[in-house]
């Protein structure tokens, strides 16, 4: 994936020039997917130069060179637009631009991890490989799932990528030691850069036994040395891992030199995403019990008094909380890829917990860690005080947004949720 986050011109004509299809709203650009950036020419010059700017994966700049072109005879651009409460519709009558963006994955690193030994200089810590010719469910390639390699602790660690650039990883594993097919065998954590990013994680408990199971990290960012260090740490038994795939976002610029088809005028219509919120208070609420998974319970105290509640929040919602040991929230109905900001609050209200430390969590959202060791008590520096963490994050491909709180020490805990998400292009 591409996130990209800016798209701006610059350049002597720039003022003459418009695009007509971006806004600026982050966009997210998937494997091999293309997205025209639709540029208008409202000016009278022939050969009227400037430069389309395009911003992705943080720092990165993707400069494109304009140049006008004027057909003849000239035809009038028209815009129309029509409102509703909710959604507005714009149509454009445009020429198409002469150059374009598409997105591809390029792989830079691959472990069969159950097979070859060509990896070993990648790992640390130590492992054996195993493996048996079994029948392997949800894949069209089960050798790759047939083998793994095991240990207590170990990490691959991936070099010579783009410092600070984002890359997506795929981790692939298949429970097939029949021992361990019962839920609760084999637990383990995944750490990339020394991070948890997935906690407990149970294959058989995911997918079944000699069944393929994959988890993606699609926003794992190379530290400044241009290194990605993936772990793999016990619970219980042994951690493994069938194989792992680094996949590094390309930006391809494809140019199209003007036809003459190519100056005729074209029309787009484009409907913006529809603004969406929910809100739950966490520790009352039953209607929300049908998107929460994972073992919770709620806690509440009526009686106390909660210091630095917000405005817009009714002070009894930091009196309850949901618990638990790994609870999920999953916000659906969300476009697919659609920006959400999500606001969380919290406020340590159990006695026990009233020093620093004594309650720890993660907070993931759709599989990517967000938010980390986060310490109410700490962060809203005292007991009975409101604290709130705002997170920004995108949706997932069915336009769901898990949110996802696992402990690290006592129980997770939250009082409030609210997603929202601008109208946008």
């Amino acid at each position: 994936f591409v996130f990209v986050t800016s798209v701006k011109l610059t350049g002597q004509n720039a003022s003459d020039f418009a695009i007509t299809n971006f806004t600026a709203d982050p966009h997210l650009i998937g494997r091999e997917e293309k997205r025209d950036v639709l540029i208008k020419y409202n000016g009278s010059i022939d050969g009227a130069k400037a430069e389309l700017n395009l911003i992705y994966n943080g720092n990165k700049v993707l400069k494109i060179d304009l140049t006008s072109r004027l057909p003849p005879p000239p035809t009038t651009s028209t815009t129309t637009t029509t409102t509703t409460s909710t959604t507005s519709t714009t149509t454009s009558t445009l020429y198409p631009p002469p150059n374009s963006i598409r997105v591809e994955m390029e792989r830079v690193f691959f472990a069969n991890a159950g097979v070859s030994n060509e990896d070993m200089s990648t790992i640390s810590g130590r492992t054996i490989r195993w493996g048996r010719v079994v029948a392997i469910a949800n894949t069209d390639t089960p050798e790759i799932f047939q083998t793994h390699r095991y240990g207590s602790d170990f990490a691959y660690t991936i070099g010579n990528l783009t410092p600070a650039n984002k890359f997506r990883v795929t981790i692939g594993f298949s429970e097939i030691y029949d021992p361990n097919c019962l839920v609760g065998k084999r637990v383990f954590d995944i750490l990339i850069n020394n991070i948890i990013v997935k906690s407990n994680l149970d294959v058989f408990a995911s997918a079944g036994c000699r069944t393929a199971h994959l988890e993606y990290f699609n926003d794992t960012v190379a530290d400044e040395s241009g290194r990605i260090k993936i772990g793999f740490r016990k619970t219980l038994d042994n951690a493994m891992v069938s194989y792992i795939e680094v996949q590094e976002p390309v930006v391809i610029q494809q140019t199209t030199a003007p036809t003459e088809a190519s100056m005729e005028p074209i029309t787009t219509t484009t409907t913006p995403l529809p603004k969406r919120e929910i809100t739950i208070n966490a520790g009352t609420s039953s209607e929300d019990i049908s998107i929460v998974t994972g073992t919770s319970g709620t806690f509440s105290k009526l009686s106390l008094e909660i210091k630095e509640t917000p405005n817009d929040i009714s002070p009894s919602t930091f009196k309850t909380h949901r618990w638990g040991t790994n609870f999920t929230y999953t916000l659906k109905e969300f476009a697919p890829f659609q920006p959400v900001t999500i606001v969380l609050g919290f406020a340590e209200t159990y006695a026990p917990n009233c020093a620093p430390g004594m309650r720890l969590m993660d907070i993931h959202v759709n599989g990517i860690l967000k938010v980390s060791q986060l310490d109410v008590f700490s962060a809203a520096a005292g007991c009975l005080t409101a604290h709130l963490e705002t997170i920004t994050a995108v949706a997932d491909l069915e336009g769901n947004v898990a949110l996802s709180f696992l402990r690290k020490r006592e129980n997770a805990m939250v009082s409030y949720i609210h997603a929202s998400t601008a109208m946008s292009l």
